[in-house]
């Protein structure tokens, strides 16, 4: 009787299981996982640029200003 338990208990986890890689697998297509993976790449982009863009400049900035470093 155990062992009719313990097959109906792995017959329901692996039901389970196939539901879940179901759920996964269409998570997973589509149009909205590439555009929120574009968008925090555009975003991770803007920001390394903003923070890199003053310190290429910087040498420019300050001949044309006229001021002096520190």
């Amino acid at each position: 009787m155990d062992s009719d338990n313990l097959t109906s208990d792995n017959v329901n986890s692996s039901s389970v299981d196939r539901d879940v890689h179901t759920a996964v697998q269409a998570a997973r297509t589509g149009f909205q996982p590439s555009l929120f993976f574009f968008v925090a790449s555009a975003f991770y982009f803007y920001e390394f640029f903003a923070r890199v863009a003053f310190g290429v400049l910087k040498s420019d900035i300050r001949s044309v200003s006229g001021s002096r470093e520190g």
